[in-house]
């Protein structure tokens, strides 16, 4: 698997998730309205969305006092693409061949320095554990790629899932689906790429978690992991059950 260094230096496939009821603008691949939930009163904060193909600032967003966020992304140039083969994994195959992408990360700094992942979940965060058929966007571990820029229609099929991968020209949102769990710990995922996101995401900030490689492939068998091992202990009431 290919691996990328950025500062700070992110994890995960090319999976995360999803986002929230927020304003009713609501989140697309190209624009979103976001409402932070249980966000610290009074800080304001900058949201950047990171190109991983070239390690550079797609666009800064920023976050208001309340925990608000809106964001639009701008058309990526030819050299901010990756052609589609290199993000294949064995056993993957895209439709055309010939189309190029870029894998799309957000990450947070309030403006008194302290970092955080922006995610969405489409289940209560005072849920025992994370199942089967829970989605999740851009999160961190191994899931942290929330958005994805293509340069024409692709079709991307991996063995192992059960529906192919769809990204229209354009930006285009990434949601991993859980398809197995075992006490809370992840087994297996299936990326998928909805035009939008139902009013059952709610988006969070996750403080101070640890920012390790990341790494992003298409992966036949979906991904083996478990929620970031300091949000489980901040959060043992809720996840770790």
């Amino acid at each position: 698997m290919k691996q990328l260094s950025l500062t700070p230096m992110l994890t995960g496939l090319l999976l995360v998730l999803t986002a929230c009821p927020g304003p009713s603008a609501g989140v697309s691949g190209e624009r979103g309205s976001v409402q932070l939930k249980n966000w610290p009163s009074g800080t304001t904060a900058t949201v950047t969305f990171v190109n991983l193909v070239n390690s550079a600032a797609v666009l800064e967003a920023e976050v208001t006092a309340e925990g608000g966020l809106e964001y639009r992304l701008p058309t990526l140039a030819n050299t901010d693409l990756k052609p589609v083969g290199q993000l294949l994994a064995s056993g993957c195959t895209a439709n055309p061949t010939t189309a190029n992408l870029a894998p799309v990360k957000a990450i947070g700094k309030t403006d008194g320095g302290a970092d955080f992942y922006p995610f969405a979940i489409d289940f209560p965060l005072d849920a025992p554990r994370l199942r089967v058929g829970d989605e999740l966007l851009n999160y961190i571990d191994s899931f942290d790629v929330g958005w994805y820029y293509s340069d024409q229609d692709v079709t991307i099929t991996c063995s192992g899932w059960s529906e192919a991968l769809k990204f229209k020209k354009g930006w285009n949102l990434s949601v991993t689906k859980i398809t197995d769990a075992e006490e809370g710990v992840v087994k297996a995922v299936q990326q998928s790429s909805p035009s939008s996101l139902s009013s059952a995401f709610s988006f969070y900030a996750e403080f101070g978690a640890s920012s390790p490689v990341l790494s992003f492939n298409f992966e036949p068998q979906g991904s083996t992991a478990m929620l970031n091992l300091e949000y489980r202990a901040k959060a043992a009431r809720l996840l770790g059950r």
